[in-house]
């Protein structure tokens, strides 16, 4: 027989962060990610930082004079976002940061929509590994920050993702796709806060996020989606465990489809309070 403390000693050998208390464990595993993660995204867009303006972005941002701020200041910032797009203002103040920095320098303009979808990717590995944290999803799985870390990974690597990336305008959907995550997942995380808990605080980060989403890139292919509470299943009811994975291939689906595709998802998350309707 094995004692306790050989099996306490192999577990300890199998998981080198064990010994870590679990918000620590939390934080370092968090950041060994994001480092592989800005590696993986580097490498795979570091030829794309000379691409230069074409289509739209000679449009949108070469040939847009609002976008030209030559001194930095609150309104005229607001009106290089709103003068071009009323609806999409977030990604066009972007544009005029840009120009603020370096003009039409394309290597910063490349930076930021790498940046952009690198924050993307971790979001969606901290949405999937805290909805798989749920206490109605963890006892189906064991290792939620491997599911999560290798699902977010093949969504940065994805060729799909290409035109979002290294097309310049394409910053609108890139900036939407963040800000659609990242609502997703402080509502996930208000839904875990623990009784008698204040969980508006998540609640209210969750709706700006929702807002700058929709102030980033909605546009006639993609409607509004928000996360709202929904009934939980009684105890042992196991009719929408499969819940969970529907949510997260749905969310991996992000910007995955072209515009000309229309699609309509609607889905019911009982056990993570989540309800969600898609259209592309």
């Amino acid at each position: 027989m094995i004692s306790t403390e050989n099996k306490q000693k192999q577990k300890n050998a199998l998981d080198p962060f064990s010994r870590l208390t679990p918000s620590r464990r939390s934080v370092l595993i968090g950041t060994i990610i994001f480092a592989l993660f800005g590696i993986l995204t580097v490498t795979i867009y570091s030829n794309t930082l000379e691409s230069p303006f074409v289509f739209d972005d000679k449009v949108r941002i070469e040939k847009n004079t609002h976008i030209r701020m030559a001194e930095f200041s609150l309104t005229k910032l607001i009106n290089a976002g709103f003068n071009k797009s009323t609806s999409r203002p977030i990604p066009f103040m972007s544009f005029a940061l840009n120009y603020y920095f370096h003009q039409y320098d394309l290597l910063g303009y490349h930076v930021v929509n790498i940046i952009v979808h690198l924050l993307s990717g971790y979001l969606l590995y901290l949405f999937i590994s805290t909805t798989l944290k749920l206490p109605v999803v963890r006892p189906q799985c064991d290792q939620p920050e491997l599911v999560a870390f290798l699902a977010a990974l093949i969504w940065l690597a994805s060729p799909v993702q290409i035109q979002s990336v290294t097309y310049i305008v394409q910053r609108l959907n890139s900036m939407a796709a963040l800000f659609f995550i990242l609502s997703f997942w402080l509502y996930v995380k208000g839904r875990r806060v623990q009784s008698g808990q204040n969980r508006w605080p998540w609640y209210l980060g969750s709706a700006i996020a929702w807002l700058l989403y929709q102030r980033s890139g909605l546009a006639v292919e993609s409607e509004s989606t928000v996360p709202v509470p929904g009934r939980r299943h009684a105890a042992g009811s196991r009719a929408s465990e499969p819940c969970a994975g529907i949510a997260i291939c749905s969310l991996c689906c992000i910007r995955a489809m072209p515009s000309t595709t229309s699609v309509l998802c609607s889905m019911t998350c009982e056990n993570t309070g989540l309800l969600t309707a898609i259209s592309w």
